[in-house]
């Protein structure tokens, strides 16, 4: 999509799934990003939002020497991920359990307080032969309604991607593709740090 279009934001589970899977697949438009890690990192535009800031989307690609079943567990327990996400303070609970599950998270993308955001997230888990495709969006729902007086402002999780592929007894290959809008304008530095976390995240994981 042209980086001056209205990029579309709400998304149903299957659109954020065939739009990350898409993401994973395909090699042309992407620009590397140098991650300083061993972590393979790139970007690409999504689009415009509303208030007319760039929402980026970015990929991050690593091998991972442990089998596909620990990698999900880590990625799907919202108890590890403050472990290995910098990005998730305050809450993180799963409001609906289940394949799709409900989780809410706050997610703090600024040092400022003010610019605290939270997101309130769909996802769902698909085999795929050997290899684990974990997928999700923003929604909307009632047990997580907006708070006008919150500190935290509600952003936007468009799509995201997170593909394990097997590739030895204790080995798999994991690319996570992340696109985000964070809701209101901030500073491009912000936006270039939101792209290099996705490869910290992957980072973390690797260790755990």
């Amino acid at each position: 999509m042209g980086s001056g279009k209205i990029a579309p934001i709400n998304l149903s589970l299957d659109e954020a799934s065939a739009k990350a899977k898409k993401c994973i697949t395909e090699t042309e438009g992407w620009t590397e990003v140098p991650s300083k890690s061993e972590a393979q990192l790139w970007q690409k535009s999504y689009g415009k939002a509303k208030d007319g800031s760039e929402i980026f989307i970015a990929k991050s690609t690593v091998t991972i020497n442990a089998n596909a079943k620990t990698v999900f567990n880590i990625f799907w327990d919202v108890n590890a991920l403050k472990k290995w996400d910098i990005s998730t303070v305050g809450d993180a609970q799963v409001v609906e359990n289940g394949n799709p599950q409900l989780v809410y998270i706050q997610h703090k993308v600024l040092s400022a307080a003010s610019a605290k955001r939270d997101v309130v997230i769909l996802r769902a888990h698909r085999q795929e032969g050997n290899n684990t495709f974990v997928y999700g969006t923003s929604t909307v729902s009632p047990k997580v309604p907006e708070q006008s007086k919150s500190m935290y402002t509600r952003a936007t999780l468009v799509f995201m991607g997170f593909l394990i592929e097997t590739t030895g007894g204790n080995s798999c290959k994991v690319t996570f593709v992340n696109c985000f809008d964070f809701a209101g304008f901030v500073h491009i530095k912000f936006i270039n740090q939101e792209v290099l976390r996705v490869s910290q995240r992957l980072v973390k994981i690797k260790q755990m």
